[in-house]
C-alpha cells in the first residue's frame, strides 16, 4: 500500500480510466444527496404516518428505514412534517394535563 492507497481504489480508479478516459476523474459526483429507500409507495406511507401525526422515529420504524432517511427527506422539502394542530401533538399535551405538568 504505497502513499497510503489501496488496491481497491486501484481497481476502481482503472476501472473508471478504461470505461470513461480521463474526463471520468474530472466530472461532478452525482451519487450524494439522494435517499433511495424513501421512493414510490414507501414515501407515500411515510407521509401518511407524518401527516396523522406519527414521530419521524416511529415512522422510519414502520417503514423499515433510518430515522435520519425521514428527517433528510424532511429538510429536503420532500414532504413536510404538520407543526400544528397534529395528533401527535394533541396526545402529547394530554398526556401532560392527566399528569398535572400542563
Amino acid at each position: 500500500m504505497a502513499f497510503h492507497v489501496t488496491i481497491d481504489f486501484i481497481n476502481r480508479a482503472w476501472r473508471t480510466y478504461e470505461k470513461e478516459g480521463e474526463s471520468g476523474f474530472f466530472k461532478p459526483e452525482n451519487r450524494h444527496g439522494y435517499c433511495y429507500k424513501l421512493i414510490g409507495e414507501r414515501l407515500e406511507k411515510a407521509l401518511q404516518l407524518l401527516d396523522i401525526g406519527k414521530s419521524n422515529s416511529a415512522t422510519a420504524r414502520e417503514e423499515g428505514v433510518a430515522e435520519s432517511a425521514i428527517g433528510y427527506s424532511i429538510k429536503k422539502g420532500y414532504f413536510k412534517k404538520k407543526k400544528s394542530g397534529s395528533v401527535h401533538q394533541l396526545q402529547n399535551n394530554s398526556f401532560l394535563r392527566e399528569r398535572g405538568r400542563a
